[in-house]
Parts: structure tokens; sequence; C-alpha cells
């Protein structure tokens, strides 16, 4: 089992940028910083089945320089910084996230959990 940092995006674009930038941003913190992933999922927003899979390279910290994102301009205010970012679908990624979280469904923009990466790295 891995400390998981999950996350959601509401377009594909910015999905694909979090390998040319190197991380991810979002707009709430999570509870707890002890994390080896992040793993970056679309809402249905997005319209996609695309998600990410990195290594994180740091814990949430303040974004203090705002960076370009395709998916439009964002008041982001955390950011974790990643490394081996890796594409896979969203239904490959859903049934394990699913089985670490007690409900997907619930409102959430970023949340913990302990996941089984075996099956996805």
């Amino acid at each position: 089992m891995a400390k998981v940092l999950v996350q959601l995006y509401d377009n594909e674009d910015d999905i694909r940028a979090v390998r040319s930038n190197g991380c991810t941003d979002t707009y709430a913190r999570a509870i707890d910083d002890l994390f080896e992933f992040v793993i970056v999922v679309p809402t249905l927003n997005a319209h996609s089945d695309l998600s990410v899979i990195c290594r994180a390279k740091s814990g949430q910290y303040p974004i203090v320089n705002q960076i370009s994102w395709p998916g439009g301009a964002d008041d982001y205010k955390f950011r974790v910084d990643v490394e081996v970012i890796r594409f896979r679908a969203l239904s490959t990624i859903r049934p394990i996230i699913e089985a670490g979280i007690l409900n997907w469904a619930a409102q959430w923009q970023v949340l913990n959990a302990d996941l089984d990466m075996s099956q996805i790295l």
C-alpha cells in the first residue's frame, strides 16, 4: 500500500500539462502531507478518461509564482512538485481508488488514501 494524494482536474489539457509543468496545482490543501504519489483524475466536466500518476517530489506548499495552465487562468493556492509522470485511463485507476476510499461520488477536490499501486504503475 502507498500513501497517495488524489486530485480532481476539470479539463484534459491541464491533466496533460502536469508533465510539462512538473507539478500539480489545486485550490484545496490535503489533510496530510505524507504521500508518495499524486494521482490526477478528470471530473465529469473534463469529458475525458485520461488520468495521470506521478511520484511526489514535495509535499503540498503554498504557491508563490503562478504558472500557466492551458485550461485557463486559475488562482490555484497549493502545489506539489512531481516526477515520473505516467498517463493512464481513468477506467484503470478508478477501481483502485474506489477500493481505498469510501465514496467516489462524495464532494471532494483533494483526498488522501492508501492505495495498492502495484496494478497501475
